[in-house]
């Protein structure tokens, strides 16, 4: 019996090295992470969650509280803090993933939210929650837009000015062509 205890402590120990090198991969992920458990108790949060959020506290200060008390110290940072209170307890409520949806914050960063509803091989539920910051995006893709509006318009005014339009290229050597 003695022999199998220690085994079993192996084992234990074994599986705690492995949780913790979950959590450390996960602590250097650009994304922000947050786990719950199926009673509504946060079991992980990471350093970019708390900064995407504007949470003061250290990731592990969140471990234990509520999802509901999270939800309060990070609702200040969405742009529509109500709506996205709403939008939230909607999801939680129904249970289904959520994959890709945009996210508006108060300091005019744009998130992707993701929501995996999940039951571990134990039968413990859980919930994850993954925001990924797209500002940089969606700034291009607003860049890339008005740069389509100005062409378009560019090709409107063209196309009212009767005769040739010519274009002029100055060449490497300082010369210009057509």
């Amino acid at each position: 019996a003695r022999e199998r205890t220690g085994r079993e402590q192996v084992s234990v120990e074994a599986t705690r090295a492995a949780l913790q090198r979950s959590y450390d991969v996960l602590d250097h992920l650009y994304c922000g992470v947050l786990l719950v458990s199926g009673d509504g108790v946060v079991e992980y949060a990471n350093p970019a969650f708390c900064a995407q959020f504007g949470v003061a506290d250290a990731p592990g200060a969140l471990v234990g509280l509520t999802a509901a008390k999270v939800l309060e110290k990070i609702r200040g940072a969405y742009r529509e803090p109500d709506a996205a209170v709403e939008r939230i307890l909607d999801i939680v409520g129904k249970g289904e993933p959520v994959i890709g949806e945009e996210v508006a914050l108060r300091d005019g960063r744009t998130c992707l939210r993701d929501f995996v509803p999940f039951q571990a091989s134990r039968g413990d539920r859980g919930r994850l929650w993954l925001h990924t910051d797209i500002t940089e995006r969606k700034r291009a893709e607003e860049t890339m837009r008005e740069r389509v509006e100005l062409q378009d318009r560019l090709a409107k005014v063209a196309s009212t000015v009767p005769g040739m339009i010519f274009s002029f290229r100055l060449r490497p050597d300082g010369s210009s062509g057509l």
